[in-house]
């Protein structure tokens, strides 16, 4: 009877280490998916940011260039172009930096995959701080833009009461 006992101990024990090793290993691949989908989302945010800072740029160029041509500001125009001029070179720098979103990660080791993920985190944030910058520069021309109108309606209210 201690036979048939131990061999059923046995074979449990087996059952349970084989079921143990699979479990395992499909933890490992679900890890691995998990890091790629993570990988594959920070990249396309930092692609979609990309793709959308050169009209913004262009925008905010533009936007800026009108609000200084009233107030006559030739040295605020130098200080923007230089700091449009390198906002242009990091951009470049970073779509050089950048993995491609549509590259095949299953090759990757989790160590791999991690710094990748880090990497295109990182120049994600990067990317949203020209995108945010450029924003709140488009948001402060438009507040210039209703203070010189205000100005303008002021000086023609006071013109008017001159009379």
């Amino acid at each position: 009877m201690s036979i048939v006992t131990d061999n059923i101990g046995a074979v449990t024990g087996i059952i349970g280490a084989i079921t143990g090793g699979f479990a395992l290993w499909k933890s490992y691949q679900v890890k691995s998916l998990d890091l790629r989908l993570e990988l594959r989302k920070a990249l396309g945010n930092a692609h979609h940011a990309l793709r959308s800072l050169p009209d913004l740029l262009d925008y905010a160029d533009g936007s800026r260039h009108r609000i200084l041509a009233q107030g006559g500001q030739g040295g605020a125009a130098l200080a923007w172009e230089q700091d449009l001029a390198a906002a242009r070179t990091e951009i470049r720098n970073i779509a050089a930096e950048l993995r491609d979103e549509d590259e095949d990660f299953n090759a990757l080791s989790d160590k791999q995959l991690e710094v990748a993920i880090a990497a295109a985190n990182k120049q994600v944030l990067r990317l949203e701080a020209l995108v945010s910058k450029y924003r709140d520069a488009v948001a402060a021309d438009d507040d210039r833009r209703r203070d010189i109108r205000r100005e303008h309606a002021d000086l023609a209210r006071d013109m008017i009461a001159r009379r």
